[in-house]
């Protein structure tokens, strides 16, 4: 059997987003893995 959730993880996409001022916010950590980006 295989686990789903080890399977897809190359294919998952985290995602970042600026502030309503224009400022974008500290991810700590998860900094390295949030490549994708909100566009308004």
């Amino acid at each position: 059997m295989r686990s789903p959730c080890f399977a897809d993880l190359g294919e998952q996409r985290f995602w970042r987003a600026d502030l309503p001022d224009g400022t974008t916010p500290a991810y700590g950590p998860l900094e390295a893995i949030v490549r994708s980006k909100i566009n308004r």
